[in-house]
């Protein structure tokens, strides 16, 4: 799909910045719905534009983001029915809230929002879009770009960079409270600022949280500032508690879609519910994980130049073969195949396949050197932009 197919004008592409590597024309997405930035860089126009991926089909005509000004804008999903887009004009920031079914534009004016980070910026955390004050809290964001409910903190929600998981976006955020010596962390619904920690007490506090698909976990131990954990406790995403174990661990911040513990010894898989699953190779240190299937994927060291991916079987707790691909930028998988992206515009190489059950690649998608190109995943759907960046493409397997 060109951006002529979609109404644009000639010479507008999906690109938001000029050097490769740096620009960022997807949106977001609502299942099958995709929303991207399109712009002519040279005469700062911009539009908002959305695609059904799997009919390839336009949702709506593109809408306008004219300003007049240099500066480029930032949209984001909130909630599954719109769109928050954000302008700099002049000194002041202009907002347009936007269906994300029709395009319909129900809002455009100034807004307290910002695109500086800490100061009422803006984030895209799941799809929610959470305005954040450096050392106040968090709030939501309401139908006329205005702040909503609020949550005390530091101002700085831990899911806001999450990579790419099977199981969805987070529904529940945390971000940290208390003095500079405390390591603690609220749990709050995205959607309605909800808090969701639960109080235990006078004697007791919880420490650090770590949310995962369909809940979050916490540790807890004796009220103090320095207070070390004594114990995890698991919690759906209605705040209902539905596990707990006695551990002299940390949870793993690095793992965000199973409960992983760390300790001297090693550091175990939980299931949602603190049943354990795995016992994995650990020196202590909090590996990074994918979850694909039943299998977890642990970046067991090697860094981005010479990665070390091992598998785990959740259903045996075995240990698997160890890949030396690097499954950080893990896109999707039919079961047997992942697909991974390739941050490699020098070699033009934007995406390649790896047979899960022996680590072997088995095909790599070029693309023009130094190009516009890139590949995303939409819900089921692999999508391509074109070298020049004005067209997108669906993917399917070579």
């Amino acid at each position: 799909m060109s951006a002529a197919d979609l109404g644009l004008p000639p010479d507008t592409m999906f690109v938001t910045a000029p050097a490769v590597g740096q620009s960022k024309p997807l949106v977001g997405y609502l299942d099958d719905k995709a929303y991207f930035l399109a712009s002519r860089l040279d005469d700062h126009d911009w539009w908002l534009v959305g695609i059904d991926v799997r009919r390839g089909k336009p949702l709506f005509p593109p809408v306008s983001l004219a300003s007049d000004t240099v500066y480029r804008p930032d949209c984001y999903l909130n909630g599954p029915d719109t769109v928050l887009c954000l302008r700099l004009d002049g000194t002041s920031t202009i907002a347009w809230v936007i269906q994300a079914a029709t395009g319909a534009v129900t809002f455009r004016g100034p807004t307290a929002l910002t695109q500086n980070p800490g100061h009422n910026g803006v984030d895209q955390v799941g799809i929610y879009a959470i305005a954040s004050e450096q050392g106040r809290g968090v709030s939501g964001i309401g139908n006329h770009a205005e702040l909503t409910w609020f949550v005390g903190g530091h101002g700085d929600t831990d899911q806001r960079y999450r990579p790419q998981s099977d199981l969805g976006d987070p529904t529940i955020g945390t971000q940290g409270v208390g003095g500079p010596a405390t390591v603690r962390k609220v749990a709050f619904s995205l959607a309605d600022g909800t808090v969701l920690s639960p109080d235990l007490g006078p004697q007791r506090q919880t420490l650090d949280a770590v949310v995962y698909p369909g809940g979050f976990a916490t540790e807890a131990g004796p009220s103090g500032r320095l207070a070390d954990p004594d114990e995890v406790l698991f919690y759906d995403a209605r705040a209902q508690q539905v596990g707990h174990i006695e551990s002299g661990g940390r949870l793993a911040a690095s793992s965000r879609d199973v409960p992983m513990i760390v300790t001297p010894g090693g550091t175990t898989v939980y299931t949602p519910r603190g049943t354990p699953l795995a016992r994995i190779s650990s020196d202590g240190a909090e590996p990074d994980t994918v979850l694909i299937g039943t299998r977890l994927m642990v970046n067991t060291g090697g860094g981005n130049s010479f990665p070390k991916w091992t598998q785990y079987d959740l259903r045996t707790g075995k240990q698997g073969p160890t890949c030396e691909d690097n499954f950080g930028n893990y896109l999707g998988s039919d079961g047997t195949v992942a697909v991974l992206r390739i941050l490699d515009p020098v070699r033009g190489r934007v995406a390649k396949a790896v047979d899960l059950a022996t680590c072997n690649r088995l095909w790599t998608l070029q693309a023009g050197v130094n190009s516009d190109a890139q590949v995303w995943r939409i819900n089921t759907t692999l999508v391509q932009l074109s070298n020049d960046g004005t067209q997108l493409m669906s993917l399917v397997a070579p």
